[in-house]
């Protein structure tokens, strides 16, 4: 397998999750009735695989790869894990609505890691003292279309999750 396919297939995969995650929002701000008809019951699941997806694509680059995370990307990690974990019992538990919100929470604070580890790797004067000589959080194993790095990706799928958790259970309680 070539880790350049795989860094391309990552970016775009997650740039494109972040543009459907803004679309949610938008969506929402202008008929959330029309979105909730269309797409409501998919909300939870759509969450789901895409924090599976992030999941798995950060054990990918560890473990197939070799690509060792740094602090920061533990921390994001932790957060996705989490929200992939909640998903998928929420699933189990038959679409049970009431994970949404932790789901959301989870993303958001998960994004806000991504964010400061993208300030950290390209500007100075973000020095993050969590990381280490060996695995520096400045360092970057992918840097794609001028911009593209494993925090835009991991940052990328955070707002989609986001999204679809917070419209999810904004939904969720219209029918209440």
């Amino acid at each position: 397998m070539d880790i350049g396919v795989v860094d391309r297939f990552f970016a775009v995969g997650s740039l494109l999750a972040g543009a459907a995650g803004i679309a949610l929002v938008v969506w929402a701000l202008v008929d959330r009735a029309a979105l909730g008809r269309s797409l409501g019951v998919l909300l939870l699941p759509g969450a789901t695989i895409m924090a599976g997806a992030a999941t798995a694509g950060s054990l990918i680059y560890s473990e197939y790869f070799g690509r060792l995370p740094c602090t920061l990307c533990w921390y994001q990690r932790i957060f996705m894990y989490s929200a992939a974990v909640i998903g998928v019992v929420a699933l189990i538990r038959r679409m049970d609505k009431a994970a949404l919100p932790y789901m959301g929470w989870l993303a958001t604070v998960g994004g806000l890691v991504s964010v400061y580890h993208i300030l950290d790797q390209n500007t100075d004067w973000i020095e993050s003292g969590a990381c280490t000589i060996d695995i520096p959080c400045s360092s970057k194993y992918v840097d794609l279309f001028g911009f593209v790095s494993i925090p835009v990706m991991a940052l990328g799928c955070f707002i989609f999750i986001a999204a679809a958790a917070f419209i999810g259970a904004a939904l969720a309680g219209d029918k209440e």
